[in-house]
């Protein structure tokens, strides 16, 4: 993420590489969700003992929270090439899945059922990434 920061080149590269494809393939994994959903204790259906169930569900919310962090790094500058990465970004990147995301974060975060600071952290990432993506739309639309 620190090589894409300020480097319009670097930028476009990693868009090039078509990470928005892996970001989406993480946004829509049935895997990742099931771990999302587990409920940390010993009288569940699964075979995870309470803090491995927390610990697997850390490690998904910080691959998420990564997932965030890049598509705003790939957002940062305000030239003419970051302005058709974002447009490009946006024509790629899962919305709507960002968005369930978004929200099934913010509910763990209400229900306090998992108590890390990381899970506010990836739900503002997250909404921050899907603001920044429906600006350029907004403005794609109304210009």
């Amino acid at each position: 993420m620190e090589l894409a920061q300020g480097c319009p080149e670097n930028q476009r590269c990693i868009f090039d590489a078509r990470v928005t494809d892996d970001i989406n393939a993480f946004l829509r994994s049935p895997e990742l969700r099931l771990i999302e959903a587990m409920v940390p204790d010993e009288q569940a259906e699964h075979d995870m003992k309470p803090d491995d169930v927390k610990a697997a569900q850390e490690k998904v919310a910080h691959l998420l929270l990564a997932c965030g962090n890049l598509v705003l790094s790939m957002m940062e500058n305000s030239d003419e090439e970051t302005r058709e990465t974002a447009k490009e970004i946006e024509d790629t990147l899962d919305i709507k899945r960002v968005f369930e995301t978004l929200y099934r974060y913010g509910h763990f975060q209400v229900g306090a059922s998992m108590g890390c600071l990381s899970l506010w952290t990836v739900s503002m990432l997250l909404y921050f990434t899907s603001s920044t993506c429906l600006m350029h739309r907004i403005k794609k639309s109304s210009g």
